[in-house]
């Protein structure tokens, strides 16, 4: 940290990733556990497929939506939606009965709504600390921001079991819809040190071309002109977002069936309450193993390099999925989610 004011964005983007994440460790706990319980295991590939299917479409609106705007307002914006569709919920879950027309209903509403709004809240949590920071401040700051993610899953997850002992799985919604209104301070704060940070680098840029030569050098207008067309470029012609697709495409396949495979052994040795427990218990190991890595982020970053850091993600996962193949039992489905939660929140 080399400024009180990045001191001050680290404090405020950090906690707003701890409640975010706190919010995602939650939804992904219940979504999965109270559609078993209402719809059966039976149907879970059938939801998990719709729910993957269905960003193709809401990816590109959730990006028209954001586009022009600040981060931080989009967030905002996005956080009162969640809170207000969660609340939508615990009426039809508390109504319904396992199996039945409503019941199947309300649990595809549900395991929807925990599954992307989550999804798409931890993004945006994502692009406001990209948006509130320079590259080179994000290099340096980012682990410590991501700490403030590791450490709401390790909250969220060590509170969800006395919460569900005490009031039950359902009003884990409410504890959501708080913790999302919560989050609007944390993004208040950062919104105000986005609004500074501009203020500051568009000075900064008036005193350069105040200062700069009248005359260019007869190669800066020709690095200019490519620079301008590789922006126009679609980005599919760009090999490093090609790269990065492909890497996450197989990231995300691998780990939603380790996550299949998960709920499916766990729902036929545990009831919806005790499941959500445990899986709280997951969540909470891995924002402490995250927490750890997060420490050392930056330094491996800078001795191996980020292609040689990304690699550990992929093959790591690779080794607990053959792991399961061995021994299909329900440590080593907890082995390949405790894995891959850990890689995702720290180094990946």
């Amino acid at each position: 940290v080399e400024s009180e004011e990045e001191a001050r964005a680290c404090v405020w983007l950090g906690l707003q990733a701890h409640l975010a994440n706190a919010v995602f460790t939650i939804g992904r706990n219940i979504g999965p556990a109270m559609f078993i319980a209402k719809a059966g295991a039976a149907q879970l590939p059938i939801v998990m497929f719709i729910s993957g299917f269905s960003v193709i479409g809401i990816g590109p609106v959730f990006a028209k939506w954001s586009k022009g705007k600040r981060a931080a307002k989009v967030n905002y914006e996005f956080c009162l939606l969640s809170a207000a569709l969660l609340l939508l919920l615990p009426l039809p879950i508390a109504m319904s009965t396992p199996g039945s027309a409503l019941g199947i209903a309300a649990a595809y509403m549900l395991f929807l709504a925990e599954d992307l709004l989550p999804m798409l809240l931890m993004m945006q949590s994502s692009s406001l600390a990209q948006g509130s920071l320079t590259g080179h401040a994000a290099k340096r700051l980012l682990g410590l921001i991501q700490l403030g993610c590791s450490t709401g899953a390790m909250t969220a997850g060590l509170a969800i079991a006395p919460l569900v002992r005490t009031f039950g799985s359902t009003a884990l919604l409410f504890v959501q819809v708080l913790l999302l209104l919560a989050s609007l301070w944390p993004n208040h704060m950062a919104w105000w040190y986005e609004d500074f940070d501009e203020g500051r680098e568009g000075k900064k840029k008036e005193v350069q071309d105040a200062s700069a030569a009248p005359t260019t050098s007869p190669a800066g207008p020709q690095k200019a002109d490519d620079s301008q067309r590789a922006a126009q470029q679609p980005i599919y012609r760009s090999p490093m977002i090609v790269a990065l697709a492909i890497n996450t495409f197989g990231i995300i396949f691998c780990k939603t069936i380790v996550e299949y495979q998960y709920n499916v052994l766990l729902a036929s040795v545990l009831s919806t309450d005790e499941m959500v427990a445990m899986t709280g218990q997951l969540y909470a190991a891995a924002g402490f193993s995250a927490s750890v890595l997060n420490v050392f982020n930056s330094p491996m970053m800078r001795a191996l390099g980020i292609t040689t850091t990304l690699l550990i993600c992929p093959v790591s996962l690779c080794v607990s999925a053959l792991a399961f193949a061995a021994v299909p039992l329900v440590w080593a489905a907890f082995l390949g989610r405790l894995v891959d939660l850990t890689l995702r929140w720290s180094i990946n």
